[in-house]
């Protein structure tokens, strides 16, 4: 019996028939080489900054859909998913403070409708392509179980409670969809990459690019402020916290979104070939993080560069690494003398973070209403779109109000059994950078965990958004566990041969 041919294989070569050979090869080229992510990025910044995303938008997708086309990974995907979002201008968004229509008039919409149709139909011939949801194996594909039992969880988040109501199936749903699509996607559509380690060094790459594009939104804000609260100063030359909004995100989001970057700049700095553009790039993401004025982002993007650049420092080539600790030292003595000399002006700049200083902000008085929530449900939960606390503004009412506590969110929402089955997930995924440790594999999960602990305080890991660039990472670890567990089986083999 003859095996059916992959239909996205087979539209693939009749769409590509139509190429020559020199076109196809210089466009597989551009699309996973690194010229690629600076166009996307150039585009994302364009449309956020000058306000006409909506008409670049479609120039994004078609640019997208055509490198789906011709490459044989889904590495193309890897920063047009992860930056999206960014092109969002404060003027244009349909979220607080400003709740425009502006993606609702004139001859938008159609613009939108486009690119939406483009995107699902590519995404759909990727999936396909790639066979993402084939041959899946309780044994031998990674994570499977541990997020079907998530997947159950999320879908019973709220169950059998007074609370629960029928917007809390569908946000459910939609994690329970997002944790395994996402990761199988990149699971199954890396697979073709020949050399994980150019696969690491290119995420790098774009988390450089990512982290840059980011930087210059926030220089836009600094310089030009917005045109919904102006500048981003007072009188005094202060910052004012609650005027760092880019439109797709507050400060919060923000802040993560750039921090995460900074392990996987560093992976750069240590076996890129361009060390010092890496390192530049990653001093700029950490200032970036800095100027959100988020002290979620700006603790743990501290950590996240402090222990890169430790990591850095120790492994490598002996004269980078030498070159490295030269620079640092030197960075540092001089960063302390500035600090000290103009620290008078540094307290009028941040005056807002040491009024704040390490206050809850009103973070307990949420966490008590998840756990006045928990102890209404404690089984499944009290569900989603419950959870109100007058210290809370939803900016983005579509996605519910959280308690700003991964743990807590967990048990407030889901109970329990949403707890224990976050639990089994997250242990399975920890086993993934415990076995076999290797420096990608640490960088990986060092710009997962910067997510992770961040989420211990805000809402991260459960909005959407921050699981992109967090899906691909694990993906990426579970490929290179995966080649660790084949090698491993071969050399057995070999081992076995010989003795015979």
């Amino acid at each position: 019996m003859t095996k059916r041919r992959n239909p996205a294989l087979v539209l693939t070569d009749k769409i590509l028939g139509k190429f020559n050979t020199g076109t196809l090869l210089s466009l597989k080229s551009f699309f996973m080489g690194k010229w690629y992510p600076i166009l996307v990025a150039a585009i994302v910044f364009l449309g956020h900054t000058f306000g006409i995303e909506v008409y670049l938008l479609p120039v994004n997708m078609l640019l997208f859909a055509l490198a789906m086309l011709v490459c044989d990974t889904v590495r193309p995907l890897i920063v047009v998913l992860c930056t999206f979002l960014y092109q969002v201008p404060l003027m244009n968004t349909p979220g607080g403070p400003v709740w425009s229509d502006h993606y609702a008039t004139g001859v938008r919409p159609a613009f939108m409708l486009f690119s939406v149709v483009v995107i699902l139909l590519t995404l759909v011939y990727t999936v396909i392509k790639h066979c993402v949801f084939t041959e899946l194996s309780f044994r031998r594909t990674p994570l499977i179980i541990s997020m079907a039992i998530l997947g159950v969880a999320f879908i019973m988040g709220g169950a059998f409670s007074a609370t629960w109501m029928p917007a809390d199936i569908l946000w459910g749903v939609l994690q329970a969809v997002l944790f395994p699509v996402l990761f199988l996607l990149f699971y199954r559509g890396l697979r073709n990459e020949k050399d994980l380690s150019e696969l690491g060094l290119y995420l790098a790459y774009v988390a450089s690019v990512i982290g840059v594009l980011l930087a210059l939104e926030m220089l836009d804000l600094y310089i030009f402020g917005n045109d919904f609260y102006g500048s981003v100063f007072n009188a005094d030359g202060s910052v004012i916290k609650e005027r760092i909004h880019l439109g797709w995100a507050t400060w919060n989001p923000v802040g993560v979104a750039i921090a995460v970057n900074i392990p996987m700049i560093f992976y750069g700095v240590i076996k890129g070939k361009a060390p010092w553009a890496y390192f530049i790039s990653a001093c700029v993401t950490y200032v970036a993080s800095l100027l959100t004025f988020s002290r979620n982002a700006m603790i743990f993007a501290t950590l996240a560069f402090g222990a890169s650049v430790l990591i850095s420092c120790f492994f490598g080539e002996k004269r980078r690494k030498l070159v490295l600790r030269i620079i640092v030292g030197l960075g540092a003595l001089g960063i302390i003398g500035i600090a000290v000399i103009v620290f008078d002006k540094i307290m009028v700049f941040a005056r807002d973070i040491f009024d704040r200083g390490l206050s809850d902000n009103g973070r307990f008085n949420v966490w008590k209403t998840a756990v006045d929530n928990f102890k209404s449900a404690p089984i499944f939960g009290s569900g989603y779109y419950h959870f109100n606390s007058p210290e809370l503004y939803n900016f983005s009412p579509a996605i519910p109000l959280m308690a700003h506590q991964t743990f807590l969110q967990l048990l407030s929402s889901m109970g329990v059994f949403g707890l224990v089955a976050y639990l089994v997930y997250r242990f399975d995924t920890a086993m993934i950078f415990f076995r076999r440790p290797t420096l990608l594999k640490t960088m990986l999960g060092a710009s997962m965990l910067v997510l992770l602990l961040e989420s211990l305080l805000d809402n991260f890991i459960f909005t959407i958004f921050p699981l992109f660039f967090y899906s691909i990472a694990l993906a990426v670890a579970a490929l290179i566990s995966e080649s660790q567990r084949e090698k491993t089986v071969v050399n057995e083999s070999s081992l076995e041969t010989e003795k015979e």
